[in-house]
């Protein structure tokens, strides 16, 4: 079994989402940080919208996607506007380890994980190589996002697609 060292080397900041969701910070969790702007308390589509863009690194979603994703039940302009808020605090909560990991523009938002690890990602790439399935086995915790409920059917259909895809 390979330390979460060896196979992240010396990324600033891990995100689990394998088995459920868990952020480290240079081996401990992150947690701290991400209750400090509300992050687990307030709004469970923090954690979605996060893992849903971190699952696509540097990929730029388009923000009305995105808002739709994650807010369908609200009119445009209040789906738009609680993306806006979500946005805002998953900057304030990875400033201190990556200011820019969540860029974007007016239409786009995507991810840019220069000194993050998703080990989702990590595993998808492992398994595409013959070399790298014992990592890839090593490093699996479970079904993807297991236990986040977000109650968004288009999230909740995208989730199923992606679990799949990574069992």
């Amino acid at each position: 079994t390979l330390t979460e060292d060896e196979i992240f080397g010396y990324a600033k900041l891990a995100i689990f989402a394998g088995g459920g969701t868990t952020w480290r910070q240079l081996g401990i969790t992150i947690d701290a940080l991400m209750n400090n702007y509300h992050f687990w308390e307030d709004c469970v589509k923090d954690r979605a919208l996060l893992a849903y863009l971190a699952l696509s690194p540097g990929v730029a979603h388009g923000r009305d996607k995105l808002a739709a994703l994650l807010w369908s039940d609200h009119g445009e302009r209040q789906a738009r506007d609680s993306l806006k808020q979500c946005l805002l605090r998953l900057r304030r909560a990875l400033a201190a380890v990556q200011p820019d990991a969540v860029a974007g523009d007016r239409q786009t938002v995507a991810f840019q994980p220069d000194d993050i690890e998703v080990d989702a990602v990590r595993f998808a790439q492992l398994a595409t190589t013959s070399d790298g399935l014992d990592q890839a086995v090593d490093l699996f915790q479970g079904d993807l996002l297991d236990g986040l409920s977000v109650r968004a059917a288009a999230f909740e259909d995208w989730l199923l697609v992606e679990r799949q895809r990574l069992r």
